[in-house]
């Protein structure tokens, strides 16, 4: 359960990851405006990004079942892929933020 879980999250962080030379080139050039709307791309982008995250979750059973997975575990795999439903908006909007927080402070560590 946990690897099909983490096989789409990792396509959506590699998605959020696209934000670093938009806030890199923001911050260079100090345009505090566009830091600011590129905090609210993010946060927009990781909702939009779980929305087929909670569905790719939601079919876990099938779609290991389709990958030949033991029956015995199945059920198990779906149960957990479900219970990490409720963290998966959070994870992204959190990438998404340190996304946008690490470039500050580059100049300062």
């Amino acid at each position: 359960g946990h690897t099909w879980s983490m096989s789409g999250t990792i396509l959506a962080i590699g998605a959020l990851m696209g934000l670093d030379p938009v806030v890199a080139q923001a911050f260079g050039a100090g345009d505090e405006r566009t830091l600011g709307q590129t905090l609210a791309q993010a946060m927009v982008l990781a909702l939009a990004l779980s929305l087929p995250l909670v569905g790719y979750h939601m079919i876990a059973g099938w779609g290991l079942e389709m990958l030949g997975q033991p029956q015995s575990l199945l059920a198990e795999a779906q149960a957990y892929c479900v219970a990490v439903i409720p963290g998966v908006a959070p994870l992204l909007m959190f990438v998404g933020l340190r996304q946008w927080l690490h470039k500050g402070f580059d100049e300062v560590g």
